[in-house]
């Protein structure tokens, strides 16, 4: 039954979902703000990963163009450093197959371009009406939900950012650089470093994400300093993790629009917006579930979503109301994986539980531990072992 869907947004959520209803013989129209120049000449976006059984539903849509070309991410490394000494270092393999991180201006532009009706403009409540009484489906996956969502205080433990962060893509620095692993460094009391091998328009490089405390010795672009003078300051604070300085301090931006600085607060907004007219509209991704990224929660949240909320449009043959929207999210909430296992460790790893360092202690000389671990960062299921409930 094909069905006339618009979908508010132009990131993964938004894009994925589009694709694969297009797929399907729905009439979709995506509406976004940034067309695809604006993209590719924008600042970074994001320091994305998305782990391998989450790269399926991309791949079904044919939208996995660069799959030749990134760098296949095989291996997650978790280092732990006190006063400039490696006190824990261990690698695991990842356990759902190869990981891959792509240049979101590279991504979200070239999605846009292979949809069949896209409209370029911002949409605020009016035009949201209008287009809900003229589509059978609204699906809002604008960042931060446009405002239309409200937030859900009993989901959202945090009412402040729980790091300040920037992010760089660096190139790399020389042929025998490990492109196959992911790099995760623990400051205690300062910060994290996560180091992930990507593909930009320059080719393969690094992306840099860093994590600073609040207030910490490591909070220092608060002024949102220009990229040279960003990277400047980030190669001081690599000093307290020598390997990466050693590493990463001689090499340089891919371009110069290749960093990015700002502070995210956790929040989970209610899915469901009624507008004016009494007409609803569905939240998806960003527009309901925002979550630091430190565990690289967006773009693997955002590929369940997209892949699960498709599916259930695909299978529905009634009107679109505000209870079938509810009942929708909460299958993607509450499904392994979903929404709320991702939000549960995303916030666990920001507030570390007193026994995390036990287990990774634990896991430098237990490979099955390793894997255990690895496993929930890449899918969150099962993480009870490590949350401590």
């Amino acid at each position: 039954m094909t069905r006339r869907i618009a979908i508010v947004g132009g990131g993964v959520a938004g894009l994925l979902t589009a694709h694969l209803l297009q797929r399907s013989g729905h009439r979709v129209t995506v509406l976004s703000g940034q067309r695809p120049n604006d993209l590719r000449g924008g600042r970074i976006l994001s320091t994305q990963c998305v782990f391998g059984a989450r790269l399926r539903p991309e791949r079904d849509a044919g939208l996995a163009l660069w799959d030749d070309e990134a760098p296949a991410i095989t291996k997650g490394r978790l280092s732990l450093w006190l006063d400039r000494d490696c006190v824990l270092d261990w690698f695991a393999d990842l356990v759902g197959g190869p990981a891959q991180s792509v240049d979101h201006r590279l991504k979200l532009a070239a999605w846009l371009e292979m949809l069949d009706d896209v409209a370029y403009r911002t949409v605020g409540e009016d035009e949201l009406d209008h287009l809900a009484a003229d589509h059978d489906l609204v699906l809002v996956a604008t960042g931060r939900g446009g405002g239309f969502f409200a937030r859900n205080a009993d989901l959202s433990p945090h009412t402040e950012p729980q790091r300040q962060i920037a992010a760089v893509y660096l190139r790399i620095p020389n042929s025998t650089s490990d492109t196959t692993s992911i790099r995760w460094s623990m400051v205690p009391g300062v910060g994290e470093l996560l180091v992930l091998p990507a593909l930009t328009f320059t080719g393969p490089c690094y992306a840099l994400l860093i994590e600073a405390l609040p207030d910490g010795p490591w909070d220092v672009w608060r002024d949102r300093p220009g990229p040279d003078e960003l990277w400047r300051r980030i190669r001081l604070l690599l000093r307290d993790i020598p390997r990466e300085h050693d590493e990463l301090a001689a090499t340089t931006l891919t371009d110069e629009r290749a960093t990015l600085t700002g502070a995210i607060t956790p929040t989970v907004h209610h899915p469901v917006a009624v507008l004016p007219s009494g007409r609803a509209v569905l939240g998806l991704g960003d527009a309901v579930v925002v979550n630091d990224p430190l565990t690289a929660p967006g773009a693997n949240s955002a590929v369940t979503a997209a892949a699960m909320h498709a599916e259930a449009i695909d299978a529905h043959t009634g009107p679109f109301g505000a209870d079938w929207m509810q009942r929708t999210h909460d299958a993607w909430w509450h499904a392994p994986g979903g929404g709320r296992d991702t939000t549960t460790v995303a916030n666990a790893l920001l507030n570390p539980p007193p026994h995390l360092l036990d287990i990774l202690q634990s896991a430098a000389t237990d490979p099955s531990l390793q894997r255990k671990f690895a496993r929930v960062l890449e899918t969150t299921e099962d993480a009870d072992w490590l949350i401590g409930h």
